[in-house]
């Protein structure tokens, strides 16, 4: 049989297995990183992932098979052979595997009866790169993938007790418009809700003198979680500052005067001030900011347990 019609019949017999309906990705005890489809990060950090294979670790991947209509069909797990670092994205090749034959309806997958070899190459783009037989031509197409890390009895000791001590770590950092630049959402979600301090970072440029600046940190009050994606933080109440840009005017204002903020990932940041002698808002001022939110925690390679949502199901409301 020719070689285009064995590669034919390969991906038609994957894309009509039944398809099925996952409530959750897919987790590993030790996520690095997690890609869409489009190539986007959606959990952990590359740099986090270039770190471990910096560091010659171990790590296992997973990739899903989609349909043309973008559902699920098939999801493969295997320990990376070869990996590579090539312009800031990381490369794994898998051992070559004899080719399976899946049987739809009957929950069953067969080896093919002729002596057929996968190899496949996955990538941080986004891109699976496979071919059946060696002189087959290579075939690309887009996957989900999970890049995690291999946590058994060669993690060094080094590494097992960072993983038992909780240090402040940087989670997430997004632009003013909430796009992400470092880390991962889901590990700040995932910190919230593991009781876990936070504190939020941001800073800005003087108006009329860009050389100058401040940074600033505080640890919110009040924390919530909305619709399972965003992050809104309340500010503790305090005195403003009188200067914030010349040192030696760093005293207090007027005491009667308070000033505290609302951030979320989204970017927003809504300041105010209110006087507490008369309960007059004397000044409001919504922004928007680049914002680093720290946890106190483990690193994201570190195994973690299965955090369980706060918010009731919606048969409880």
């Amino acid at each position: 049989m020719p070689a285009y019609l064995r590669r034919i019949i390969w991906f038609a017999g994957i894309l009509m297995m039944p398809c099925f309906s996952f409530a959750q990705a897919p987790q590993c005890p030790a996520l690095l990183l997690a890609i869409e489809v489009d190539g986007t990060v959606s959990a952990g950090s590359k740099d986090e992932l270039r770190k471990m294979v910096n560091q010659g670790r171990s790590l296992r991947v997973g990739w899903r098979v989609d349909d043309r209509e973008g559902n699920p069909v098939v999801t493969h797990w295997a320990d990376a052979a070869f990996l590579t670092l090539f312009e800031g994205d990381v490369f794994a090749q898998m051992q070559s595997i004899h080719r399976q034959v899946p049987r739809r309806g009957q929950a069953r997958i067969e080896l093919s009866d002729e002596v057929q070899h996968w190899t496949g190459l996955i990538g941080t783009n986004g891109l699976l790169i496979s071919r059946m037989n060696t002189n087959d031509q290579a075939q690309e197409r887009k996957v989900k993938s999970w890049w995690c890390l291999v946590t058994d009895q060669t993690v060094s000791k080094a590494d097992r007790l960072e993983c038992q001590l909780p240090g402040w770590r940087l989670l997430y950092q997004h632009d003013k418009d909430g796009s992400r630049l470092l880390g991962s959402k889901q590990w700040l979600l995932d910190t919230i809700r593991g009781g876990q301090p936070i504190r939020i970072a941001w800073g800005l440029a003087h108006p009329s003198d860009p050389g100058r600046s401040v940074e600033h940190a505080a640890e919110p009050v009040f924390i919530t979680i909305t619709n399972q994606v965003e992050v809104v933080a309340q500010l503790p109440e305090h005195v403003a500052q009188a200067s914030y840009w010349n040192v030696e005017q760093a005293e207090f204002a007027d005491p009667a005067v308070m000033w505290r903020a609302m951030l979320t990932t989204t970017g927003s940041f809504d300041a105010i001030w209110v006087n507490r002698a008369t309960g007059e808002v004397l000044r409001r001022a919504p922004q928007r900011h680049q914002l680093a939110w720290y946890g106190q925690t483990v690193p994201l390679h570190c195994p973690k347990q299965t955090l369980q949502l706060v918010a009731p199901a919606p048969s409880d409301q």
